[in-house]
């Protein structure tokens, strides 16, 4: 008799998870949908804690949604002063996995991507956009400053701010390269990036890997080092601390 009775507490625990209505922490993530979302016209974007984004360039704005069923109702998109802001507010979590929540933006124009998550931004093919800013800091702020980049682009300027662990993987063609590691781990691989100009300030404690094809200006404060694998005529670099500039 008390077999029944356990087996009947623990079935009706499972199925109870299951269910958009279930508590966080014991909620399960349903099966994975996708849902396109209307939005007004965005050309900026800030994903939160829990969220991973996919980039691509297309003609018009589009945006979807990829999450677990029951976990759809707590994923807030909002645009502000042109600013896309996607949240996963499903926090607690005992019996799901993580990171099950990413949104697909198609856009023809972006100019600033903030990782305020643990999770990556990803291009999906070649990203033409003139001049574009990733963000991930959190100076005078509560922003997360761990998530990684990934990305192929084609630009004019491509400028790169971070003060934490973030990675940032860059790959494609730019006029201008701007990097500021203003402290923290965070390493740049564009070595695959054929930059016309490379500007950069290096506190991190890791390296920046960088293509420059006619100048290269910056500073080096900390132990990471800045690696070109091309030599332009122009060099500008002033070395303060242990990391050195390294033509590879």
């Amino acid at each position: 008799m008390k077999k029944i009775v356990s087996y009947l507490v623990l079935f009706l625990l499972v199925t109870s998870c299951n269910s958009e209505d279930a508590g966080d922490c014991f909620q399960t993530a349903g099966n994975i949908i996708q849902e396109e979302i209307s939005l007004n016209a965005f050309d900026k974007i800030l994903i939160n804690e829990r969220v991973s984004l996919v980039i691509k360039e297309g003609p018009s704005q589009k945006v979807i949604i990829e999450t677990g069923k029951n976990l759809l109702p707590d994923v807030t998109l909002e645009v502000i002063d042109g600013q896309l802001i996607a949240s996963d507010n499903n926090k607690c979590n005992f019996v799901r996995d993580y990171g099950l929540t990413k949104v697909i933006v198609t856009s023809p124009n972006i100019t600033e991507i903030r990782n305020s998550s643990e999770q990556t931004v990803t291009s999906d093919g070649v990203l033409n956009y003139p001049n574009i800013r990733l963000l991930s800091e959190d100076y005078q702020s509560d922003y997360l400053n761990v998530g990684d980049f990934n990305l192929e682009v084609n630009a004019t300027s491509i400028s790169i701010t971070s003060n934490g662990i973030s990675n940032f993987y860059i790959t494609g063609n730019a006029t201008n390269l701007n990097a500021f590691f203003a402290a923290g781990d965070s390493r740049l691989e564009a070595q695959t990036l054929i930059a016309t100009n490379v500007k950069f300030t290096n506190k991190s404690s890791n390296d920046m890997l960088v293509n420059p094809q006619d100048k290269i200006e910056g500073a080096i404060y900390s132990l990471g080092d800045v690696i070109a694998y091309n030599e332009p005529p122009i060099v500008d670099v002033v070395e303060h601390y242990k990391g050195k500039l390294i033509f590879n």
